[in-house]
């Protein structure tokens, strides 16, 4: 019998009260667990603002979880000390919200002290990621560790009015998860859009105290607790009789809580994974797959509440549960690739609620099922638990979850570092639901004796293994009806990486559809370098914000360039790059006059003591999940940090990937930190093209004379022939923003407290809507430029143009036009436009544009 002293009310009045204060306790542990999936986006989400997103999602989610197996252990240990359990779960409640508002000043420091500790920790990544790692457990320690007493102090609180604790734990565990899966939901559905990052703070703490109050009035209502016979106690909570030792032994019961942490984490990340190689990769696209994942979770934790409560065999429950899930999670990755036609992208046609619908769909389809059945290991593990351990309810399930959260760090740790390299996306998968497998027939009976089943359940793995074999699954959709042929594909822990060839082109795709660049549009790559560098007087240091293939930054070296940083996020890309795109890149991955750098863009600019005369913002999808940043005026801001005196900013912008409203929030917000800034073509596409910002760090102004030095100092690009004469060029300007213009005054802007670009543009461009897509291209982009190229110079620092420069930039216009003419199937009337434009040029430009078919020039 237990030794410890416990509690037990038995007042009448305590009776009457039993119903109420159980749906008020379910409800409480509802919110607590929204509340503390809310607290966990938002840190990931300020800690990748500090950090970057090299490191902190696998370093937040471990400092949340070292602090709750922390708080579970320490605090679950003591809760028989504690005389009024409830009060003092109230007490953490409050305390986990109170210093919840200690994390933003402590990131501030740690924000200033960044550049110092870069500048110490220069070539040591690990030391680095490290040190980051640390940080990030310090400012998230003590809210963690509160949260992380919360569950088994209610537990202890409920246990003392109830003869059958493990289904009560069961039921609110249940509760919590439901919360969790809610919280996840209404991050980006509600908290973002209504009240920015930090007011969705503010509002959690302010929620995280009620919650805490009403359970300390709660426990006002209780009559005091008076001490009973250990004995007593527990014939009260034993009602199934026997002993959990007679079906699993203490150490088996943490091994199985471990693995159940572990391995349901593991499978959340790389689940998560697998939905981005088929959605948009929004922040409601992330979100919707977590919730279904944590559903299931709170679906298992509900059927265990049945199972405990009509039957005893609990050891019999979980080994099944553990071999049927195990079953299903390794059958995902094939109902994945079925319901998916091969990783085709999913479909919609009416917008962003017919898409998720779909997400939705495949969630369930693929995630629920086995979620549910590995997720009610837990709370069946809670029962046995109690019954094992001979003590408080409160104690048995502080011990549990430090045991299980334990696992989960572990699991982190191996599903960002370990797994993706080592074994990729199904195999991880699979190897996860065989090893479920194995784990449950252990639970029947451990390591001891060969009987049938067991043989049965060993040839089922093995079956599995050599008949399904997971690494022949495809990774990357190939059209091989289009051409398309595998070159090379690699995995680590940011994504795919897929080397395709299509009809002589070379492409570079990151998870199956986000194209990081291809030799097909070599020319128009290196344009997005050639612009920025060409309008700079004398560049000698330049900075790319993200490498891809490398064509971009190559275009570089065609310039008396002395340094050249190229940073980028994805190991990956890097290796591919250096590996099959060299000749397109010039070698910038190898060059001697060429650093590239693995980072985050935003943390290094932050962090770095560099300055550079050229900064160039890549072509990346505005909205897309941890990339939309790059457009905040956070951002921006230390870009402007980052030059030289005399340097400029260029941002390319993919305007078949923005709404015109979406454009203007990005145009409004980079003219707050550059209100110096004209506007660039990037190529003639009348479906896909790209603009680009170029902002002046200091008002320098644009000196024709200078630009066409500058041409004449660049290395012949055959790519670009026409950059043969500054004609070439200034084709592709199209004007002055004027940042007092009515166009974007009134406009949204676009801060990492509102990021306008995550929360509105997933909503207008998922799925395929009846109209098309409502992107900002064809005529009305054209008619947009045609205002911006009615703007009056003066005022500008433009001024010195002359009317030379401005025809040729009508020219641009023409050949625009052209392009659009030709789209629209109007032939006849694009040659002859086309042909109007070029003869606008010198003689060497309108070889590169439009040469006749006999070699003639028009």
């Amino acid at each position: 019998m237990s030794r410890h002293v416990s509690f037990s009310m038995t007042s009448a009045r305590s009776d009457a009260l039993g119903r109420f204060e159980s749906s008020t306790l379910h409800g409480l542990l509802f919110l607590s667990g929204a509340l503390a999936l809310v607290y966990e986006v938002l840190w990931l989400r300020k800690f990748t603002t500090v950090f970057g997103a090299t490191t902190p999602a696998a370093a937040t989610l471990a400092a949340v979880f070292v602090g709750l197996t922390a708080g579970s252990a320490f605090l679950g240990s003591r809760m028989t000390r504690v005389r009024r359990p409830l009060r003092m779960y109230g007490l953490l409640e409050i305390g986990a919200g109170l210093s919840a508002l200690l994390v933003e000043p402590l990131l501030m420091a740690f924000d200033r002290g960044l550049p110092a500790l870069h500048e110490h920790l220069d070539g040591a990544p690990f030391l680095m990621g490290a040190s980051r790692v640390l940080l990030t457990m310090t400012a998230l320690f003590v809210p963690s560790f509160l949260m992380g007493g919360t569950v088994p102090a209610v537990a202890q609180a409920v246990s003392m009015r109830t003869t059958k604790p493990g289904a009560m734990s069961s039921g609110l565990y249940a509760a919590n998860t439901f919360g969790a899966a809610l919280g996840a939901l209404s991050v980006p559905f509600f908290w973002l859009p209504m009240l920015g990052t930090q007011g969705s703070y503010a509002f959690c703490v302010l929620c995280s105290v009620l919650v805490g109050l009403a359970a300390w009035l709660m426990e006002s209502r209780r009559p005091p607790a008076r001490f009973v016979e250990p004995e007593a106690q527990e014939r009260l909570r034993d009602p199934i009789g026997g002993t959990a030792s007679a079906e699993l032994p203490v150490k088996g019961i943490a091994a199985l809580a471990a693995l159940s942490g572990g391995l349901m984490f593991i499978l959340q990340v790389t689940w998560t994974r697998m939905f981005s190689q088929v959605h948009e990769n929004s922040i409601y696209s992330f979100a919707v797959v977590v919730a279904v994942f944590i559903l299931g979770l709170a679906g298992g934790a509900a059927l265990a509440r049945v199972v405990l409560l009509r039957s005893g065999r609990v050891a019999w429950f979980i080994g099944w549960a553990w071999i049927a899930g195990g079953l299903a999670v390794f059958a995902t990755p094939h109902v994945f690739l079925k319901l998916t036609d091969g990783l085709s992208y999913l479909p919609g046609q009416a917008g962003w609620m017919s898409y998720g619908a779909h997400l939705v769909w495949l969630s369930a389809a693929t995630v629920f099922v086995p979620t549910m059945l590995g997720g009610g290991v837990l709370p069946l593990l809670m029962e046995l638990a109690i019954r094992t351990r001979q003590k408080s309810t409160g104690q048995a399930l502080g011990w549990l979850l430090a045991v299980n959260t334990a696992g989960v760090v572990a699991g982190s740790f191996f599903a960002a570092f370990v797994l993706p390299k080592l074994m990729g996306l199904w195999v991880t998968i699979s190897v996860v639901g065989l090893l479920m497998i194995v784990v449950g027939e252990l639970s029947f009976g451990g390591l001891a004796g060969l009987g049938p089943r067991r043989l049965v359940v060993g040839g089922l793995v093995i079956l599995c293994a050599v008949v399904w074999n997971p690494a022949q699954l495809p990774r990357t959709k190939v059209r091989a009806s289009q051409g398309d042929t595998l070159v090379d594909l690699r995995e680590g822990n940011h994504g795919i990486v897929a080397v395709v060839d299509r009809s002589g082109s070379r492409r570079l795709k990151l998870d199956n559809f986000y194209v990081l660049g291809g030799t097909g549009s070599m020319g128009d790559e290196r344009m997005q370098a050639h612009i920025p560098l060409i309008l700079h007087p004398a560049p000698k240091t330049v900075a790319f914000l993200g490498l891809g293939t490398g064509i971009t930054a190559g275009a570089a070296l065609l310039h008396p360039i002395e340094r050249v940083t190229a940073i980028e996020m994805v190991p990956e890309a890097v290796d591919a790059a250096k590996t099959h795109f060299t000749a397109a890149n010039l070698g910038i991955a190898t060059s001697t006059r060429a650093d590239v750098v693995i980072e985050d863009a935003r943390t290094l600019l932050r962090t770095t003591g560099k300055r550079f005369d050229v900064i160039v913002g890549d072509l990346v999808v505005p909205w897309r999940r941890g990339e939309s940043a790059l457009y905040t005026y956070e951002h921006f801001n230390s870009v402007r940090r980052a030059l030289a005196p005399g340097g400029i900013f260029c941002q390319w912008l993919p305007l078949f990937q923005l709404s015109e409203d979406e454009f203007r929030i990005v145009a409004a917000t980079f003219l707050d930190v550059f209100p110096m800034t004209t506007l660039w073509r990037g190529d003639f596409a009348p479906d896909q093209p790209a603009l680009a910002f170029v902002g002046s760090g200091d008002g320098a102004g644009i000196d024709p004379a200078e630009i066409e030095r500058r041409v004449r100092e660049l290395t012949p690009d055959a790519a670009n022939s026409h950059l043969i004469d500054p004609a070439g060029l200034w084709v592709f300007y199209v004007g002055a923003l004027n940042p007092k213009s009515s166009m974007f005054t009134d406009v949204k802007r676009n801060h990492e407290n509102r990021p306008w670009l995550e929360i509105l543009s997933p909503l207008a461009h998922a799925g395929e809507t009846r109209d098309g897509p409502r992107v900002f291209v064809g005529r009305e982009l054209e008619k947009f430029l045609s205002k911006i190229r009615a703007e009056p110079l003066k005022g500008f620092h433009t001024v010195k143009l002359q009317p030379q420069q401005l025809e040729w930039r009508d020219a641009g216009a023409q050949m625009s036009e052209a392009s659009l003419l030709v789209a629209e199937g109007k032939s006849a009337s694009a040659d002859e436009l086309l042909r109007a434009a070029v003869n606008r040029l010198p003689l060497e430009v309108r070889r590169a544009f439009a040469p006749e078919p006999d070699g003639r020039q028009p």
